[in-house]
């Protein structure tokens, strides 16, 4: 039996069929398109966010270490008219605009004498010390402990220009108040509260030489009260000066 054949390919003279050999279709290798990555944009946004996030960050804390500055300050409690020594200080490390001594300029604070009382961790400013020796010559340190009405109740302060005035206290019976003595004026070197005798403000003065003994004397005897004055006023130039 012969098997029939619907249709017939063209052949070539060499007896094949054209494109014999040549297996086309959409199983073919060579027909399948070639593999490509997926991409996600969320990712790429946000590895770009991250690189962006890190350079800001580096920038801020560069811009932050380089806005500080080394003061001093001090390293514990420093009595006024102490004399400051290189112990007396320590540096830290400040941001923004603060007044304050440079660490830098620790050479220009040791040796000079304090005009105020100082707590540990204080900022130092040149207000704060003095080139002169304290007290200096013709001057005496007296210290008082006055109560509550022997003062004015706003307080005084390091700086301030106070007059001594002589009281009677309780015991001088009969004491004259109409002619107050003065006894000495002064300007107050520290002040500060006295806890133990629960009221009373401790306040160191600076004053001539010759007036101390009797301030001092009124002061033990609780007969002093101080009254704060103008500061001195400055003399003007006599003719002449400055030419």
């Amino acid at each position: 039996m012969s098997t029939a054949t619907t249709g017939s390919l063209p052949r070539s003279r060499n007896g094949t069929v054209p494109g014999a050999g040549m297996v086309t279709g959409a199983g073919s290798p060579a027909a399948r398109p070639l593999p490509t990555r997926a991409r996600r944009p969320g990712l790429i946004a946000a590895a770009v966010l991250l690189i962006v996030g890190f350079a800001l960050t580096g920038g801020l804390l560069v811009s932050n270490a380089a806005g500080k500055t080394e003061v001093l300050v001090a390293a514990g409690p420093v009595p006024a008219g102490h004399v400051v020594t290189a112990g007396d200080l320590r540096a830290v490390s400040v941001s923004g605009g603060v007044r304050a001594i440079p660490a830098a300029d620790l050479s220009t604070v040791v040796g000079r004498t304090a005009t105020v009382a100082l707590v540990g961790g204080q900022l130092l400013n040149r207000d704060m010390l003095t080139e002169d020796a304290v007290p200096g010559a013709g001057q005496a340190m007296v210290g008082l402990a006055l109560g509550l009405g022997r003062l004015p109740a706003d307080g005084l302060a390091p700086g301030d220009r106070v007059q001594a005035i002589a009281v009677p206290n309780a015991a001088a019976a009969g004491a004259s108040l109409d002619a107050p003595r003065v006894l000495a004026i002064g300007e107050v070197f520290a002040v500060r509260a006295d806890a133990a005798s629960g009221g009373d403000t401790l306040i160191t003065l600076l004053v001539p030489t010759d007036a101390a003994g009797r301030l001092a004397a009124h002061g033990a005897s609780d007969q002093v009260s101080l009254i704060k004055v103008p500061a001195a006023p400055v003399a003007a130039p006599g003719p002449g000066a400055g030419s």
